[in-house]
């Protein structure tokens, strides 16, 4: 804002400014030298807050400011809080081509409507009057009408944001390609299709990182029903059913790489229930399925790895 103005002693032969009331020329003169006013002759003023300052009731302040818009010597926009002066600049000239170039920076405290497009016409031309000095330097804001500015922002920040959706979607897709490789180093000849990259991306979306999903891959490859240790030998290492949902991605990350874990304690139950069933084939008893075989069974090894997770081995009557 402007430390100085130009306030000519021919203002009391003004013809307009003599018509005002007491209250009217000291509202303009006020206004006129109000430290919020741009060097362009404009800024954001409301009546009420006017009146605030200068301590006036909103009444009797509105009644001399509207005998000073009734001269022309003042226009205003009560929606956008909008204040200027028309003939500003006549009596506040640019001193040199630089102060042309620092309005730019009045350009943010100036509400925008329909009097301000009006306001930068008139700075424009205004300008352009001064030599081409002056006019070269004149800020691009003004010479572009405001409309256009207006979209040309809306077109910025749109761009801007398809940057950033271009940005996450490349992110994720080097992501998803991440979790391929790591399950590529189990299996070499895969080659995952559509369907396992869109469930590896909604596992992405679910807050997993590419580390949790290339932990339940590993810890699928541990798990004993999944390598094939099941009734039907079928081992269970597609990436689809690993990415399925969130519960194979939980269960599979924690699966335990050894020790007295849960699969290991599991499988010593189960191998405890096999031996049962192998001493009561010793005994003479026949199963249903006329299974025998029972030094076999005793012999699974303290170590041994059988069904760990999918419930005991029926005992047959």
């Amino acid at each position: 804002m402007g430390r100085y103005r130009k306030v000519e002693v021919r203002i009391w032969n003004d013809a307009k400014f003599r018509t005002l009331s007491d209250d009217a020329k000291l509202a303009f003169l006020f206004l006129l030298t109000h430290p919020h006013l741009t060097a362009l002759g404009a800024m954001r003023a409301s009546e009420p807050g006017l009146a605030a300052e200068l301590g006036w009731g909103t009444a009797k302040f509105s009644k001399a400011f509207r005998q000073v818009l009734a001269t022309g010597m003042a226009r205003h926009d009560a929606d956008a809080a909008f204040l200027a002066f028309p003939k500003f600049l006549k009596h506040n000239p640019p001193q040199s081509p630089n102060v042309v170039k620092s309005w730019a920076r009045a350009d943010d405290f100036i509400p925008e409507c329909p009097l301000k497009v009006k306001l930068y016409q008139h700075v424009k031309a205004f300008a352009e009057g001064l030599g081409a000095t002056f006019e070269d330097a004149l800020p691009e804001v003004f010479r572009k009408p405001f409309g256009n500015r207006k979209q040309e922002q809306e077109q910025e920040q749109e761009q801007k944001q398809e940057v950033k959706t271009l940005s996450r979607s490349s992110t994720t897709t080097g992501d998803v390609a991440a979790v391929i490789a790591h399950y590529q180093t189990h299996h070499e000849r895969a080659k995952p299709g559509a369907k396992e990259h869109r469930l590896i991306t909604d596992r992405l979306k679910d807050g997993y990182s590419v580390s949790d999903l290339c932990a339940a891959i590993d810890g699928n490859h541990r798990d004993p029903h999944c390598c094939g240790q099941n009734v039907q030998g079928k081992t269970y290492h597609r990436l689809e059913l690993i990415m399925r949902d969130s519960d194979h991605i939980n269960e599979y990350m924690t699966a335990p790489v050894g020790g007295n874990g849960p699969v290991a304690v599991r499988t010593s139950i189960n191998r405890e229930a096999l031996n049962e069933w192998a001493r009561r084939q010793d005994d003479g008893e026949q199963s249903e399925n006329g299974c025998r075989g029972s030094e076999t069974l005793r012999d699974v090894p303290a170590t041994g790895e059988c069904e760990p997770d999918r419930g005991l081995l029926p005992l047959p009557e």
